[in-house]
């Protein structure tokens, strides 16, 4: 069942252009994910859908005010036409993030995502945050290896006149990565 298929918004989303994944190279390990996904999000960032990749914060923890989230919107066989075309329009710019994250995964990562739609009407009910976590926490920073890893990366760096900018760079994007996890740079 295709729910937006007579839809004028459907309609009016058919000509979009997705982004180029030209420059994101391929994750196939935790090896690759800082430049993965340091890439990945630059592209969702440049086309201004990072709502569809914001953290939802746990229980307790503070808002970032910059942030604004992107949630499915209710929706029911009972909703009004305006309430489907927001729910068509989040799940068009959500397939749109989720090419960004797809686009450039190897075929073993790819065989192991879990599915994007389920129950009886065959809806979506996976997000691109949900497959976000769900690759981090597989693939990226969601192990003592890959922190380890990306440690000892960092550690390794030396820093020269003509590199401070890259040296500056490579460690906000470590701690970015480790941040929020057990493994951060804390002492």
């Amino acid at each position: 069942m295709h729910l937006c298929t007579l839809s004028v918004t459907e309609i009016a989303l058919t000509d979009t252009k997705l982004p180029s994944l030209a420059t994101v190279p391929l994750l196939c390990s935790a090896m690759e994910w800082v430049s993965w996904e340091s890439a990945v999000t630059r592209i969702i960032m440049s086309i201004g859908l990072c709502g569809h990749i914001c953290w939802v914060p746990r229980v307790g923890d503070l808002k970032d005010p910059t942030s604004h989230i992107a949630l499915p919107p209710h929706y029911d066989f009972d909703s009004t036409p305006e309430e489907t075309e927001a729910y068509c329009i989040f799940w068009h710019n959500d397939d749109i993030v989720e090419h960004c994250l797809v686009g450039k995964l190897s075929q073993e990562i790819q065989d192991s995502l879990p599915p994007k739609h389920g129950g009886k009407y065959d809806l979506p009910v996976r997000t691109a945050q949900d497959l976000l976590a769900f690759l981090r926490e597989h693939f990226g920073i969601g192990s003592a290896s890959a922190a380890r890893y990306t440690k000892a990366r960092v550690f390794e760096l030396h820093a020269t006149h003509a590199m401070i900018s890259s040296y500056v760079q490579s460690w906000q994007a470590a701690v970015h990565q480790l941040s929020g996890t057990p493994w951060d740079f804390t002492p």
